[in-house]
């Protein structure tokens, strides 16, 4: 559920085309699909980057001041937590660089420089939400599970703009009521929501400071 063929067969049911058609060709729907699951990754880490994060990297320095990503990080989506022991124990607070209560200000996409007094004497360490690759019958998505669903409607309405041939609303609009509930629907909070409830503070935006899924109860 929810791999390849099964999103290509219900990308094609959703714009209701045969599976020999020349306006929908295999390869130009899951290119749609690949940029679709691009466009939700980006979402996700602005609203649960926690639950899209990877796993723990350290970061290199030549100088104890400027810290880099590995390369094997490639480039992060969004902000990345750093943390000054590898358990994750207490993320470092960001800050602008004129900021003394700062521990660190963002020096490039991949780079952060460090700014507390008495510089990092163990190491620093990072999670970073990928970019995600493309999709087709030899790969698969990489874009959380739960969120797989909301890849059809978006690749829907990409490829409805392809040349103007179609009106993307009916997708969109379905897409939104997915993503975030339909108002009509008491309780629904939509797939994002219930993602948003996996966390402490469902709502709260995701960078405030610290982060806000460690801040509670610190």
């Amino acid at each position: 559920m929810f791999e390849s063929a099964d999103l290509l067969g219900r990308l094609r049911t959703t714009l209701n085309v045969p599976a020999q058609d020349e306006w929908a060709e295999q390869s130009v729907l899951y290119q749609c699909l690949g940029d679709a699951q691009m466009y939700w990754q980006r979402q996700l880490a602005l609203h649960v980057p926690e639950l899209v994060a990877g796993p723990v990297v350290k970061l290199v320095t030549t100088d104890n001041i400027i810290w880099s990503l590995p390369s094997s990080a490639g480039i992060p989506l969004g902000r990345f937590e750093v943390y000054d022991t590898e358990w994750l124990e207490s993320s470092l607070r960001r800050g602008a660089s004129n900021d003394p209560s700062a521990d660190f200000h963002d020096f490039s996409p991949t780079q952060i420089r460090v700014q507390r007094f008495g510089g990092i004497p163990y190491g620093l360490w990072a999670r970073v939400v990928p970019m995600t690759d493309v999709i087709n019958d030899s790969n698969q998505p990489t874009i959380l599970f739960e969120a797989r669903e909301l890849l059809v409607p978006r690749a829907a309405a990409i490829m409805a703009q392809r040349g103007g041939e179609r009106d993307p609303s009916p997708y969109l609009a379905y897409e939104q009521t997915l993503a975030w509930g339909n108002p009509l629907s008491s309780g629904d909070a939509g797939i994002i929501g219930t993602l948003k409830a996996r966390t402490q503070t469902i709502g709260s935006p995701s960078d405030q400071g610290s982060y806000w899924w460690r801040r509670v109860g610190r």
